[in-house]
């Protein structure tokens, strides 16, 4: 029971580790990139790319706190596998 409640926070940290960043570099940066182009429109720029930056520390802390619940459920693992 114990070992698979572990494996689905596994799949799941990995997921949004894995899948997040994907979706990240390929889904959110290549749409926002045209608008970045644009000269004319330096203030417009300056906004997208805030929101950009503010995407990706968002998406960073939640991968953090993912991270740090797979060596949690590793350090279950090591201590379970003791007995």
């Amino acid at each position: 029971m114990l070992s698979g409640i572990l494996a689905s926070i596994d799949r799941l940290s990995l997921a949004l580790i894995v899948g997040g960043g994907v979706m990240m570099a390929a889904g959110v940066r290549p749409l926002l990139l045209p608008i970045l182009a644009q000269r004319d429109s330096t203030a417009l720029a300056a906004t997208i790319e805030g929101i950009s930056i503010n995407a990706w520390n968002r998406y960073n802390r939640y991968a953090f706190l993912a991270t740090g619940t797979l060596a949690a459920i590793d350090i279950v693992r090591i201590f379970a596998d003791r007995d």
